[in-house]
């Protein structure tokens, strides 16, 4: 059975209210962080995060320009 987009918007939400976000951004920040890609980059294009969103700020502690 497919879902239509309002049905997986709400599939979408509800599994991401169970994700425990300050782990997995933090996690995520230190593999990007070790990435040759981010050491190797001058500019550094981040968004800022809602509640519901991972949440990389930590990563403007670098030398970089974000």
């Amino acid at each position: 059975m497919f879902m239509n987009k309002c049905e997986l918007r709400k599939e979408a939400k509800k599994i991401r209210s169970t994700l425990d976000l300050t782990i997995l951004s933090e996690k995520i920040a230190k593999k990007i962080y070790k990435s040759p890609e981010f050491k190797s980059a001058n500019n550094i294009l981040l968004f800022y995060p809602k509640e519901t969103e991972l949440n990389l700020l930590s990563l403007c502690n670098e030398n970089k320009n974000f």
